[in-house]
Order: structure tokens, then C-alpha cells, then sequence
């Protein structure tokens, strides 16, 4: 009787188990990942009646965009390097024949402080002469940026601005001295970024010294 009693409880759970509309899980819930990163998102299902289907969607209802995809079995969604309008809230949707279950994860793209000089590399410029180093931003918060002079084995702070997404500094040459390492640098709070210009002062040619000499 005992035998009948365990047979039947263990035949209704097993019935119950292939009853189940599906649950599913992902983990972590909140994923932050660097912008022109890649980043894989897992959905898996941790119970209910097989078969079961697996489809990711955004939770605007709007397409995925062309930098994602989607794993042949539907558990896994990719986002190749990743932009700002990739970030936003998906669903994972898993459907069988008693239902549907769903579970939500955050996307977060950060977009850390990136700088660009202009012009870039070395920049020649004669004594007497102004030379413009220009360094645009780009960055989510915008980052502020600095310009530096490196000398000696240290840093001279030239000019800076936390509201632009530009800063130019300008180089009065009147010294070969004046020439030199110049940086440019960015910073946000999801980090850091520098470029560097090498000032060359190109020195007027002396002027040919006549020499005169008396006739004896």
C-alpha cells in the first residue's frame, strides 16, 4: 500500500513538472558593458514542460538592432560592439504549450571619456609663430578636458573646461624652449582618455656675417 501511496504522489509531481509554463532566469540582471565592446546576455530555463522556445526582445517592442544577434537555440543574445542606442531594457520570452514565462535584463552602455587632436602627431612652427592645438571630446557624462605641457618630468596645466566638448590651446613660440610634449586629456567618471602632440620650433637661420678687410 505504501509502494501505491509513493508511486502516486511521485506520478503527480511529475505531472504537475510537465503541466508548468516556463520559468527562466538571467543572470546577473543588470549588465554594464564599455562602448565598441561586445557582450553576451544568457537566458536559461529552469524549468517547465519541454518543448520549449526562446525569443529575445526589446522591451519597447522595437526590432533588435542590426548589431544584434540572436544564438540558433534562442538562450544566448549578443550586442557586437556595443553603441549608445543599444542600451535599454530586453526580454527574454520562453514559451511552451501551457504558457509563457518572461524575465527582464538592464543593458547599460557606458561611454568613457575619448579625445582627438588636431593636428595630430608632430607639429612644426616657426619662432615668432602661434601654433593652435585643437582636442575635441566625446564622452556620456561629458568629460571635462585639460591641456598639459610636459616638462622636466612633470605636467604644467595650460588651460581646461568642463563644459565643451573642445578646447584649443594656443602656443606662443618665441624660444626653441617653448617647443615640447603637449597632452590633451579627458575624463568622466567611466574614464579616462590622452593624446599627445610634439611641438617642434623650427629656429630662423642666422643671418651671413660679412667680414671686410683692409686693403695693406
Amino acid at each position: 500500500m505504501e509502494v501505491i501511496k509513493t508511486a502516486l504522489i511521485f506520478t503527480t509531481l511529475l505531472l504537475s513538472v510537465w503541466a508548468q509554463k516556463p520559468v527562466v532566469s538571467v543572470e546577473p540582471r543588470s549588465v554594464s558593458v564599455n562602448q565598441d565592446e561586445t557582450v553576451s546576455l544568457r537566458c536559461r530555463v529552469t524549468s517547465g514542460a519541454q518543448p520549449i522556445q526562446l525569443v529575445w526582445k526589446r522591451s519597447n517592442n522595437q526590432p533588435l538592432a542590426d548589431n544584434v544577434k540572436v544564438g540558433p537555440d534562442g538562450s544566448v543574445l549578443t550586442v557586437a560592439s556595443a553603441r549608445p542606442s543599444n542600451q535599454g531594457q530586453y526580454r527574454c520570452i520562453a514559451t511552451n504549450a501551457q504558457g509563457k514565462g518572461a524575465i527582464m535584463v538592464t543593458l547599460v552602455v557606458k561611454q568613457p571619456a575619448k579625445v582627438r587632436v588636431t593636428p595630430s602627431g608632430q607639429v612644426q612652427v616657426k619662432v615668432g609663430g602661434v601654433a593652435s592645438l585643437h582636442c575635441h571630446a566625446s564622452g556620456k557624462p561629458r568629460p571635462s578636458i585639460s591641456w598639459f605641457k610636459q616638462e622636466a618630468g612633470r605636467e604644467i596645466a595650460l588651460v581646461s573646461t568642463e563644459t565643451d566638448t573642445s578646447l584649443t590651446a594656443k602656443v606662443s613660440v618665441s624660444a626653441v624652449q617653448d617647443g615640447g610634449t603637449f597632452v590633451c586629456r579627458a575624463q568622466n567618471k567611466d574614464g579616462m582618455s590622452e593624446e599627445k602632440v610634439e611641438l617642434k620650433v623650427k629656429a630662423e637661420p642666422s643671418s651671413p656675417r660679412l667680414q671686410f678687410t683692409r686693403p695693406t
